[in-house]
């Protein structure tokens, strides 16, 4: 839906403001210094990367986001490491002080007008925020090594590119959902419109752009695993491939990050498109225990710990989805009773 007229949307909230209070915040700052923070912590802390922690825990939390269906979107933001590994910049919602004829209202308020829509756009700015303070970060490092008169040296250039091929991994999954939001379209009298606002009718020519964008990320984990057998058969010299992609997992499961992103596909998909609340949380718990019981069968990590890591989070995520069905069974036995 969309805000009542003088109201825009609050920033990852359904939440609407009084236009005159929106802007003049300080979100696009915290914005430009999350980019950076992301950035640079992929460049200083390899070590969690090559180990496969990282992965555990990114996967863990984003897909966490999508399970608690029972918690708000904003307590959702204020009460886990969610927001951070979805990309959301961790502004700290805020209840208003100021009087509306509707209830009071809870977050941030970035952009006077910001539609549903536009929020969605908004979070799919984020990656490119984040690419753009990698590169930054590049011409920075080869500024300082140039006036010091040092050769830039090729390992200083794997670890961006190290940095920028995981950073993508990272970003899969909120430019999945949000760019699946933004295509997901329903019947209204006759006419597709969007489910975010159903004011919008479909196949808007910004569409066909996130069309585009859609076919280039279901087909991502086909060219990932074209790539690394590429180099496997061909021998390239990609190490930053390697690092980014192969190192945490064993030999023989080289492939095992494209089947991480075939999961998020799946699960993303399962989310934005399936609109019975009860068909899809029992379509997730299928994918989550799917998912938990390939990796018990395969444990693909090099290390114990992390396999045991892995299934544990697995193992959470399956619990989670588990429960959302029996608590929305409560809920829809409570309302029949209700109602006699």
């Amino acid at each position: 839906g969309s805000c009542a007229s003088g109201y825009s949307q609050m920033y990852s909230s359904p939440a609407c403001a009084p236009n005159h209070t929106c802007g003049g915040t300080y979100f696009f700052p915290v914005a430009i210094l999350f980019a950076i923070i992301v950035a640079l912590a992929y460049l200083v802390l390899p070590s969690s990367s090559s180990t496969g922690k990282l992965s555990v825990v990114t996967y863990f939390y984003q897909i966490l986001a999508l399970l608690l269906v029972e918690t708000t979107e904003t307590d959702l933001w204020e009460k886990s490491l969610a927001a951070v590994f979805n990309l959301r910049v961790p502004v700290q919602p805020h209840r208003s002080t100021v009087s509306t004829s509707s209830s009071e209202t809870v977050g941030i308020c970035p952009v006077q007008g910001l539609t549903a829509v536009g929020n969605r756009l908004l979070h799919l700015t984020v990656p490119l925020v984040i690419f753009g303070a990698l590169a930054g970060l590049l011409a920075v490092d080869r500024a300082i090594y140039a006036r010091n008169g040092h050769h830039y040296t090729v390992s200083r250039r794997r670890r961006f590119l190290i940095a920028a091929l995981s950073i993508a991994v990272l970003a899969y999954t909120t430019t999945l959902e949000n760019t699946f939001s933004l295509l997901h379209c329903v019947h209204v009298q006759g006419e597709k419109r969007l489910f975010l606002d159903a004011n919008i009718r479909c196949f808007q020519p910004w569409q066909g752009f996130l069309f585009v964008i859609v076919t280039l990320l279901y087909v991502a984990p086909l060219v990932m695993v074209w790539w690394q057998w590429r180099r496997r058969t061909l021998r390239l010299a990609s190490d930053a491939l390697y690092v980014a992609l192969e190192v945490p997992y064993r030999t023989n499961m080289w492939y095992w990050e494209a089947v991480s992103l075939v999961r998020r596909l799946l699960i993303v998909s399962v989310y934005v498109f399936v609109s019975d609340v009860m068909v899809r949380q029992i379509v997730l718990v299928i994918l989550c225990v799917a998912a938990l019981l390939a990796h018990v069968a395969v444990q693909p990590f090099r290390t114990r710990f992390v396999n045991l890591f892995e299934s544990c989070s697995l193992g959470i995520l399956s619990v989670i989805a588990l429960m959302n069905i029996v608590s929305h069974g409560y809920s829809v036995i409570y309302d029949v009773e209700a109602q006699r």
